[in-house]
């Protein structure tokens, strides 16, 4: 009766935390950054440019402590466009975990693959990924190993939202900043000419 009390507690505290659809503790892509300082206060998040776009203003942020790790992208205005959270769980209730995040961001199917990692001894480690596209939106969770021995009898329970790739969206907002330079380049050229004094031909 207590194991069945306390499983119940667990089941409850994991459901609790999943309110959101879409979203990791509310947080979700779109999001002015600042919120990943209100929704999590395990540590101190980290923030610094993004080495791929920081001539533009795109940022990195990270939080790390023992059992979880943060880490989420965001453009020059601030806007989240990536989130990325995992915990680490025992390994006994990783099955509760998957369970859990399926039914939270409505992933189908959700069944453990035991094909793609094996120990020395041949034996299958489960393994559990799965994804769902909502418009340019990516969901994607899972349920991994851990790869530090210290980590032994854990699996890291992890879910990410991500609305695009570094590179294509340092890649547009680059050319965007290009054509709003050549377009300051034409109107200024536009004011200096209207502005400009008469000239006569001199041919």
């Amino acid at each position: 009766m207590k194991k069945l009390r306390a499983l119940l507690a667990n089941l409850m505290v994991v459901t609790s935390s999943f309110t959101f659809a879409d979203s990791i503790r509310g947080v979700t892509v779109g999001d002015h950054y600042s919120a990943l300082d209100l929704y999590f206060t395990e540590g101190e998040l980290d923030t610094s440019d993004d080495p791929m776009g920081k001539d533009y203003g795109f940022q990195v942020h990270r939080l790390e402590v023992e059992d979880a790790i943060l880490f989420a992208r965001s453009l020059p205005t601030g806007e989240l466009y990536d989130i990325n959270f995992a915990q680490l769980v025992p390994m006994n209730q990783a099955d509760e975990f998957k369970d859990a995040l399926c039914e939270k961001y409505a992933i189908s199917p959700c069944e453990w693959d035991t094909t793609t990692l094996k120990t020395l001894t041949g034996k299958p480690l489960p393994q559990f990924q799965g994804m769902r596209t909502a418009g340019d939106t990516t969901i994607t969770v899972g349920i991994s190993q851990p790869r530090r021995s210290d980590q032994r009898g854990f699996v890291w329970a992890g879910a990410d939202i991500n609305k695009g790739h570094p590179k294509d969206l340092i890649n547009k907002w680059k050319h965007e900043a290009r054509l709003a330079e050549e377009e300051q380049n034409v109107k200024a050229a536009r004011e200096i000419s209207e502005k400009a004094d008469r000239v006569e031909m001199k041919f």
